[in-house]
């Protein structure tokens, strides 16, 4: 007779499990960053930017960079936004001599997807 062992069952427990994440449309903001940049130096300016914004999360998809911040606190306007990214390109090397454009976006268009980076980041 030969013994069988079930292997033990892994139970997974979803983000969306723990606590409901409501976004609202007035805490998030979106820049459209020009000229075009790609997905690695998109996600190396959104974690400098969320170091430099205060309270604010930043992600980038699809050539934008999106905003979050608390209902409490207002929303970084797109001069101070456009501000820190300029003083973050100059402590970038590879992005110092490229001048970095934000254009506001309608922030009415975040997917699925922007709402899952920033719960990711939350």
């Amino acid at each position: 007779m030969t013994a069988v062992t079930a292997a033990p069952t892994q139970e997974f427990v979803f983000l969306s499990e723990v606590f409901p994440l409501s976004i609202v449309q007035s805490n998030l903001a979106c820049y459209e960053v020009m000229p075009e940049i790609d997905q690695e130096t998109g996600n190396r300016l959104s974690f400098h930017l969320s170091r430099k914004l205060e309270d604010a999360m930043v992600v980038w998809h699809e050539r934008r960079l999106w905003v979050l911040t608390p209902n409490q606190r207002p929303q970084p306007t797109l001069s101070r936004c456009q501000a820190v990214l300029s003083a973050t390109q100059q402590n970038i090397p590879d992005l110092c001599d490229q001048p970095l454009q934000l254009q506001g976006d309608d922030a009415r268009n975040a997917t699925p997807t922007v709402f899952s980076k920033l719960a990711f980041r939350f």
